[in-house]
């Protein structure tokens, strides 16, 4: 589960109002292998679309009468963490930043999410540069963009155990942001549907921080 449908993983809100956005890709989400090859100017065109869409959403929801225009939180989680600083930092109206389990470092990213697919070292580091490179991941780059965030406050909140992005991305994702910013880690895994009980400490530490009322699902 992703893009818009992962709002739905949060299963009390409380008094505020929450949405999620898929990513603007028009290719084949089930291509695998060299098959990924012919998505690249598809993928190219999502990372670049990500977040002026996302701003379009937010114009949509600045509309409405139930929103509040000073309290804007945007949340940047897994994959969705890298597109959130540059958001943030193109668009003053958001208040708040939260990374949950982000990192810098796009290669590094990349080539941890695809030891599965290529176990051999040396060909992965190969094709992960390769995709970095085609994705444009040194301009993507959050750390490039968090710093700019600032005196708007960050919050990075992440997981000891998280298997998908290593922790000197992290730790360079926290360095290259500005004051007032807050650290925050959790043990448990990496965030994904089947693991509830990740997702429920993640949420639950957002939404106690956020300066609310407290959801049911909090720990």
């Amino acid at each position: 589960m992703h893009g818009k449908e992962s709002a739905s993983l949060i299963r009390e809100t409380g008094p505020r109002i929450v949405a999620s956005v898929s990513y603007p890709f028009d290719g084949n989400e089930r291509a695998v292998g060299l098959a990924v090859v012919r998505e690249v100017p598809a993928i190219r065109r999502a990372i670049f679309d990500t977040p002026p869409a996302t701003m379009l959403a937010l114009d949509y929801l600045l509309q409405r009468a139930d929103v509040d225009s000073t309290r804007v939180e945007l949340v940047g989680a897994s994959f969705g963490a890298p597109f959130a600083p540059i958001i943030a930092a193109l668009d003053r109206r958001v208040t708040r930043l939260w990374l949950v389990q982000g990192g810098a470092n796009p290669y590094a990213l990349i080539n941890v999410g695809l030891r599965e697919e290529i176990p051999w070292a040396p060909a992965r580091a190969t094709v992960a540069g390769l995709a970095n490179l085609l994705a444009s991941g040194p301009r993507f780059d959050p750390a490039r963009w968090v710093g700019r965030v600032s005196p708007r406050p960050v919050v990075m909140v992440n997981t000891t155990g998280d298997e998908r992005v290593p922790r000197r991305t992290t730790e360079a994702l926290w360095a290259a942001a500005r004051e007032p910013k807050e650290m925050v880690w959790l043990p448990g895994l990496h965030m994904q549907p089947n693991r509830p009980d990740v997702l429920d400490a993640l949420i639950g530490t957002v939404f106690s921080r956020d300066g609310m009322i407290r959801p049911a699902m909090e720990r």
